[in-house]
């Protein structure tokens, strides 16, 4: 009798402990395994494009042409932004460190070749990296053209103005 009572004892004992250590994992997450992993830079950047206009645009990023056996294919990715309104582009989103130029990694890092900027479906303006050798033209491949922004978290912002729409 005393034998069974100590086996049962003992078996509540590891099925208590097995179900607290089970409700730890699940509970906690992988966070139990993420407290002392220092981040690899200073800041995550956010990368917004402003809206600064009138109209509704589309903002079309334009990645190199795709070879697909005989064909080549281009991909592009459309983004539709309302006026006054800004699209958080986060797919974008990159770290850096404090003393870097987060808009030159940014523009150095991006895959896409070039910009378009469409109203109704138009074209009205395409924004290269080859067309910025003078860097007082207003275009998201020059990096006077951002605002950057160090808080808790940073960003860079590029605003899309009304003269952006006139060629």
């Amino acid at each position: 009798m005393m034998r069974k009572l100590i086996k049962y004892t003992m078996m509540t004992m590891i099925y208590r402990n097995v179900l607290i250590l089970l409700l730890v994992c699940f509970l906690g997450g992988c966070g139990l395994f993420d407290w002392d992993r220092e981040p690899d830079w200073d800041y995550n950047y956010e990368v917004l494009y402003v809206n600064n206009t009138q109209h509704d645009i589309g903002l079309v990023f334009i990645f190199p042409e795709v070879s697909t056996g005989d064909e080549k294919k281009l991909i592009s990715r459309e983004h539709l932004v309302l006026a006054g309104e800004t699209l958080d582009y986060s797919s974008d989103d990159f770290g850096g460190d404090i003393g870097d130029d987060p808009v030159s990694k940014y523009n150095n890092t991006t895959s896409y070749v070039k910009i378009s900027l469409q109203i109704e479906g138009e074209e009205v303006k395409v924004w290269t990296k080859e067309a910025v050798n003078n860097l007082e033209i207003h275009s998201p491949y020059n990096p006077d053209s951002w605002k950057i922004f160090k808080d808790d978290k940073g960003w860079i912002k590029f605003t899309i103005e009304e003269s952006d729409l006139e060629n």
